[in-house]
């Protein structure tokens, strides 16, 4: 095997193995899990791990720039990261104090047309929530919580506009189908004929989850 991996064991009864969206291999197994049959486990799973670095390694190179802090995503476009003296969003740069401004200056930006967009949606549904707050998750992009209150990730602003439904007409959805049913991605076509076109493309930033 051409790749490193971490091992973690707790009270499990099955090993399962992860690639992150950095190129974390996590292998996840019972505890006392003699390592020749960790090593076996993975030497199965080979061609599958591989293909996740490759494709991974792909997106973090196209993404340096980003990645690396030099730039940030703007509706989708690439706009120069500037440390300075204000908090702004320009036409050819986004301006901040600090990097750990940058969600507070996005979210004060675009939550507005965020909402907007986010009635709209919700009318395509049919399901309205009671409330909608921000939070800062590290690996999704929103949940459905308690009291009908759709929770969003705080990065918002950041894609091309087209993929900014994809996480709440999924989740909307689930409160009708409790499922990944046919009868499920047919209400979410539905509501979002691009949804599967979308999810492809917005898979090409899933490294953003773990940014800012």
């Amino acid at each position: 095997m051409n790749f490193k991996y971490n091992t973690v064991y707790s009270k499990r009864r099955t090993i399962a193995v992860t690639v992150s969206s950095d190129n974390t291999v996590t292998v996840r197994c019972p505890i006392g899990t003699d390592s020749r049959r960790i090593e076996k486990f993975l030497s199965d799973k080979s061609e599958w791990i591989t293909g996740h670095l490759q494709r991974n390694a792909l997106k973090i190179n196209a993404n340096a720039a980003v990645i690396d802090g030099e730039c940030v995503l703007v509706n989708g476009a690439r706009r120069k990261l500037i440390i300075g003296e204000t908090n702004a969003i320009i036409p050819d740069a986004v301006t901040v104090t600090s990097v750990k401004n940058l969600k507070k200056l996005f979210l004060d930006e675009y939550s507005a047309d965020f909402l907007e967009k986010f009635n709209y949606f919700s009318a395509l549904t049919g399901i309205t929530p009671s409330g909608v707050a921000f939070r800062d998750y590290k690996s999704r992009w929103g949940w459905w919580g308690a009291q009908n209150i759709k929770k969003i990730k705080k990065k918002i602003g950041i894609f091309a506009p087209r993929l900014e439904g994809v996480g709440f007409v999924h989740q909307r959805c689930h409160v009708k189908r409790h499922d990944h049913s046919s009868a499920f991605y047919a209400l979410v076509k539905n509501c979002m004929p691009e949804y599967k076109q979308a999810v492809r493309e917005l898979k090409n930033y899933d490294f953003i989850t773990r940014l800012y």
